[in-house]
């Protein structure tokens, strides 16, 4: 429409020039409040003469929506901004507007500078500026629901396509040009293989011109109808998958186009990508679609692409039966019925139209015994009733496709949660139209998500008892750095909040000795640059304790952007250093006694002996906390970091993810979790076995109900694992023991043994009593022990740890455990083992009468 036409409520148009610059100079001179009104807003806003339809002003987001600076915007009409097939609803919409009333008109399509359609939700309604009526609209971009709802909408127009076509009549070149919209390539190729799949056939090709001359050019040879042979290299290349990617045309096959021929057509046409999108029925081969796209693009809707490859599959397979009277409604009722989803339809009166046979068997019933029914008579409870019937409404009213999450009861799986999606859309012979739902079963992922909350509380629990504080130290380039993580008991060691140090490390760095702190920055530097461990002892000034000393460890590694990020712990040593004073002052006093000659020699050497045995107890004392921080910083940073990193990933990226994607992710999650729960199950009970923190309480204990209870807890791990456990313990086989221990003793056997066996192995326990001891053994068929690691199993200071037969962790710290605690109850553990046929762990408690 040109400029300054007049638009009637008829669509005529009749000369009428405004003076449009001095209204808009008006708008934006006089009327400030307007202006900022507009500019602030996040819709695109057009005022536009009621009479005319010429537009006087634009805002900013106006101009950014549709492509055009103010200036341009002052020399359009309001139809030029929408497309011309559309001008007959645009009319309406805009006399449509009255009596001051807003308007509120959905997925208005509208035309962008370059050409391209877009929909808007247009909010309008009458203002009067200086005596006359203006036209004002609020835009707001539609096109996420829009898309939404066209592809819901275009599975049932696809399907209802391949419906309408006859045996023998199959258009070819339509089904090509359908899966080129669907993905947006730029070229593509039917090819569809004989019943026997000796050959295929070129059926159809299409997109960019020139293309197939030039390949025709090359060859020789017409490839429309051009048969080819079989490729079993290109059938390996494809068969795993329903989509494959290939970066070349030589890459899918160099017997198909000969590799000069593909190199030629690869550079005069710029192509980049290409995606085989194999044609199945069941797990037969149809053919399929070579779609084809230039350099910078690649494939779009890929889900829709695989429903519209098995609607092809129904199609052609159809067109290839005998019987001509068989519904493609009925295949395309097979593809419903094998979708794991709850498929359904309503009408907007709450009757159910439709079900696939996944909702009806749900729910107790045949598809055909859902239609006519209603949610009372599926048996939904009252308030969930009233929640479908608010929610559809809702769904209605708004024109838009909709989800939300849904707790019920079903006569199979009993209480579930769904994801329901659901849209509206025109249905045959249903008036008023009708809803489409799709519901997905979400029940494990929010089941394994309020685990996984379970699992971060109790391991937030167990690090606080750990005697310091589990810390992640970040150095950036620009010199900042900050705590990205920190255990509560950073509180106790620097008298600071995890929360205070999370951005800026200064809160620590306030607290280190004036004395300390350039030799504590240069270590850190020393480590940043070599990478090599921190290791440090230091003073601060704790803000409620006073002057203590502590000792760090930390292991780095290269982070993002060169930033350097250290895994570590660091705890009081205030003890420690006073013990070290001890030292000193007795070696001090040895020097006195030498120099004195009348020193009774027993003396001296019962000196000798107190700095000899303060001195071993220093050094045994030094190597349990090494292998103690060594634990701490190597074994909890793999799946302490995991743990972090998919937490992070779940928290940024959660609305985007596939419910597939969710499950594997949390599935993920759970296994780092409880990987890190028994490492930290075992630091805690080692760490109070230091602290003389565990009591023993030995008592008459029925064995075999704690042996009983043990094999119950790894059930699960053992079925996962396909692992056959046999336990021989008698039945009312006694004990005197401590429960506690015992139950750690047999918890760390048992993990080891089911760590270390293959999948589909066998674990057996027995238990016998012999005149002074009973004798429990767990004998297992794994990986064994090389004979050389055997004497430095049950030693803190030796670093024993190998992965299980499927990548599990394992930190040796188990065993130390065992060890201490069958020594509490005067027994003794051993090993028997053979690399590659398996282990017998043995251990003794000593009886006694009861």
């Amino acid at each position: 429409m040109k400029r300054n036409d007049k638009l009637d409520n008829g669509g005529s148009l009749e000369i009428n020039r405004n003076e449009n610059s001095e209204m808009s100079n008006y708008l934006f001179a006089d009327n400030d409040i307007f202006r900022q009104i507009v500019e602030q807003t996040n819709e695109g806003v057009l005022l536009a003469e009621t009479d005319s339809g010429n537009i006087v002003y634009a805002s900013n987001t106006a101009c950014s929506l549709f492509g055009y600076t103010h200036k341009q915007f002052l020399s359009l009409n309001f139809q030029d901004i929408h497309p011309k097939d559309s001008l007959e609803l645009v009319s309406n919409v805009f006399h449509g507007v009255s009596d001051r009333k807003d308007k509120v008109s959905r997925s208005i399509p509208c035309l962008h500078r370059n050409g391209t359609v877009f929909y808007v939700d247009i909010r309008s309604s009458i203002v009067n500026i200086k005596n006359r009526d203006y036209n004002i609209g609020f835009f707001t971009n539609a096109y996420d629901y829009y898309r939404e709802h066209v592809q819901l909408k275009s599975l049932i127009d696809y399907s209802e396509e391949f419906m309408a076509m006859s045996h023998g009549n199959i258009d070819y070149k339509k089904i090509l040009d359908t899966a080129l919209d669907i993905s947006k390539a730029d070229f593509g190729v039917l090819n569809l293989f004989n019943s026997d799949g000796n050959y295929f056939i070129t059926k159809a090709f299409a997109g960019f011109s020139g293309l197939m001359e030039k390949i025709n050019s090359l060859l020789g040879f017409e490839l429309k109808n051009k048969k080819w042979d079989n490729d079993p290299e290109m059938n390996k290349k494809i068969e795993n998958s329903i989509l494959t990617k290939f970066n070349s045309i030589s890459e899918m096959s160099s017997k198909i186009l000969p590799k000069s021929v593909a190199w030629s057509i690869q550079t005069a046409f710029g192509i980049g990508e290409i995606w085989v999108a194999k044609i199945l029925k069941g797990n037969v081969l149809l053919g399929d679609f070579a779609l084809i796209f230039k350099k910078g693009r690649t494939l779009e809707n890929a889900e829709m692409l695989k429903i519209y490859t098995r609607l092809t599959g129904l199609a052609l397979l159809r067109a290839q039966s005998e019987s001509k009277e068989k519904s493609l409604r009925n295949r395309f009722r097979a593809v419903l019925d094998a979708v794991p989803n709850l498929v359904f339809a309503k009408d907007y009166s709450g009757i159910y139209l439709m079900s696939n046979e996944a909702f009806a068997k749900t729910y107790g019933m045949k598809p055909k015994d859902v239609v006519g029914k209603n949610d009372m008579q599926l048996g939904f409870t009252e308030e969930e009733q009233k929640l479908f019937v608010s929610f559809d409404q809702h769904v209605i009213d708004s024109g838009k496709p909709r989800s939300m999450e849904v707790h019920t009861t079903n006569s199979i799986d009993g209480k579930v949660w769904y994801q329901v999606l659901k849209s509206p859309f025109d249905m045959p012979d249903v008036e008023g139209g009708a809803i489409l739902g799709v519901a997905t079963d979400i029940t494990e992922s929010k089941l394994s998500i309020d685990q996984l909350k379970m699992r971060d509380d109790l391991l937030t629990k167990l690090s606080r008892q750990l005697p310091g504080v589990i810390y992640q130290f970040k150095f950036n380039t620009d010199g900042s750095s900050s705590l990205p993580f920190a255990s509560e008991s950073i509180h106790d060691i620097f008298g600071v909040s995890p929360e205070e140090v999370i951005e800026n490390s200064e809160y620590i760095f306030d607290k280190i000795h004036q004395e300390d702190l350039p030799h504590v920055y240069k270590s850190i530097i020393k480590s940043r640059d070599t990478l090599e461990d921190w290791r440090i002892d230091f003073r601060i000034n704790h803000p409620e304790k006073g002057l203590r000393w502590l000792n760090g460890f930390a292991r780095p590694e290269k982070h993002d952007h060169d930033n350097v990020l250290w895994h570590g712990f660091i705890h009081d040593i205030t003890d420690r250093k006073a013990l070290e004073e001890r030292q000193h002052q007795l070696l001090d006093e040895l020097t006195d006694t030498k120099l004195n000659l009348e020193i009774n020699l027993n003396q001296k050497n019962a000196l000798i002996e107190e700095i000899t045995e303060t001195k071993n107890q220093l050094e045994l004392s030094i190597k349990e906390k090494d292998k103690f921080f060594s634990i701490i910083a190597h074994d909890l940073r793999s799946p302490f970091n995991g743990f972090l990193g998919l937490t992070k990933f779940l928290a940024d990226d959660l609305e985007f993810l596939a419910q597939e994607d969710l499950k594997e992710l949390t599935k993920t999650m759970k296994h780092s979790a409880e990987s890190l729960y028994s490492l930290l199950e075992n630091l805690l009970e080692w760490s109070r076995i230091k602290r003389n923190d565990i009591k023993f309480n030995p008592a008459t204990t029925n064995f075999s109900l704690l042996i009983q209870n043990n094999i119950n807890i790894i059930n699960a791990n053992l079925k996962n694992k396909e692992i056959v456990l046999t336990n021989n313990v008698p039945a009312e086989f006694i004990v005197y023991a401590d429960t506690n221990m015992l139950n750690a003793v047999l918890r760390n056997l048992l993990t080891n043994a089911l760590k270390f066996s293959r999948r589909g192995g066998h674990i057996t326990i027995s238990a016998e009593k012999e005149s002074k001891h009973s004798v429990i053994s767990i004998t297992d068929v794994g990986t064994g022990i090389n004979k050389n690691d055997i004497p430095n199993l049950f030693d803190i200071t030796k670093k024993i740890s190998n992965p299980g037969t499927e990548g599990e962790t394992s930190s040796g710290l188990g065993l130390i455990l065992c060890k201490e605690y069958i020594e509490q109850h005067g027994g003794k553990i051993w090993v028997k083992s053979e690399v590659n046929v398996g282990s017998t762990f043995y251990f003794t408690i000593p009886n006694k009468e009861v």
